[in-house]
């Protein structure tokens, strides 16, 4: 699913990719966004399970994000809210980068999230920032 530009709302929906279909890219895309995503079970994407990019704004709360190379990427000057979700055996749970250059870093504020078996719970570029709750 790819979003670009807007404020939606992506609930109780499975992302869910199989042998017979290919693994694709990511699960859900989006750009220049506002969006709630919310209780979804995002599972087996090659690339990203949520990837987040180009100034977006989204809460990211109560998903299932599982067996993806990164489950969510915060990028290029976005800010994320991700909170109460379950990571489970993905590459990396949450990655921050800057990918453009005309874009800084990403920020993530993680609250309450639970990391089960991933190679890199979270990793961050020096032009990125993370900060923790436990809340």
């Amino acid at each position: 699913m790819d979003f670009a530009r807007g404020s939606f709302d992506v609930t109780d929906n499975i992302f869910k990719t199989t042998a017979e279909y290919g693994s694709g890219g990511d699960g859900i895309d989006i750009s220049y966004s506002s969006i709630y995503i919310a209780r979804n079970t995002i599972d087996g994407h090659e690339d990203k399970c949520i990837s987040v990019g180009e100034r977006s704004d989204p809460k990211i709360e109560k998903n299932l994000i599982a067996r993806c190379n990164i489950g969510i990427a915060v990028k290029d000057s976005s800010r994320a809210f991700i909170v109460d979700n379950t990571f489970v055996e993905n590459g990396t749970a949450v990655s921050l980068y800057q990918k453009k250059p005309e874009f800084g870093g990403g920020y993530a504020f993680i609250s309450g999230s639970s990391f089960e078996n991933n190679k890199k719970d979270v990793e961050s570029d020096d032009l990125s920032t993370v900060e923790y709750s436990e809340n």
